[in-house]
């Protein structure tokens, strides 16, 4: 169990009135990291990029946040996703490429640590609700973002290139990766009602498909 946990009063929000029970030195890292997932590009060594920074972050002040309240961690999938890094670690070394093949190991635990991130930071009901708000109201910042490069021709700024065609990527570098980040988003803002007030969530509905749209998948 969790057990109850005493929050300096400084890390609660000027506007919250109460004070979350995730400390906002451990929330500010993992909602930056939501926020800005589709800054897959430009992309630098090993495939690292933009978000990179504040996951890895997050990574470490909610493993320092753990070890100084007593948190009881949970990492999901730990045993599944073991078995396949496994796996790939045993196909790398065998193979033609093994550093390339133990880059990817490295970063399927990487991502790994993040989901158990996630995981332990959204048990707190505070703390959750400000994850749904991060991704929501960003999704929709962003799917502005796109609607602006397109309807003004920014074709770099839209990620249109020669080889997509007409297809908009924004900063994912794929138009296959920016669909499925709206249409997730789309899911989230419908589940999690935000923007509470309707006009808004309907606005928000409206910026999400029109982006979809835009990147031409299906």
């Amino acid at each position: 169990m969790i057990g109850s946990i005493a929050i300096d009063r400084r890390w609660a929000p000027a506007w919250s009135g109460t004070a979350p029970r995730v400390p906002w030195v451990v929330l500010g890292p993992v909602l930056a990291g939501v926020a800005l997932i589709p800054l897959l590009k430009p992309s630098g060594p090993g495939n690292t990029s933009v978000p990179d920074v504040p996951i890895a972050l997050s990574i470490v002040v909610v493993l320092v946040w753990a070890g100084f309240t007593g948190q009881d961690l949970r990492l999901p999938y730990a045993l599944a996703v073991g078995f396949i890094m496994l796996g790939g670690a045993v196909a790398a070394i065998a193979g033609p490429l093994p550093a390339n093949g133990l880059l990817a190991v490295v970063q399927d635990l990487f991502l790994l640590a993040w989901c158990g991130v996630i995981v332990n930071v959204a048990r707190h009901v505070d703390a959750f609700k400000w994850l749904m708000r991060a991704w929501a109201w960003s999704a929709v910042g962003w799917g502005l973002i796109l609607i602006f490069a397109v309807a003004t021709g920014n074709d770099a700024l839209a990620g249109i290139t020669d080889r997509t065609g007409v297809r908009a990527a924004l900063t994912f570098g794929d138009p296959n990766y920016a669909a499925s980040y709206f249409f997730v988003a789309f899911m989230i803002v419908m589940a999690a009602q935000t923007p509470r007030r309707r006009v808004l969530r309907l606005g928000a509905y409206a910026v999400l498909l029109a982006a979809l749209a835009l990147t031409g998948s299906n």
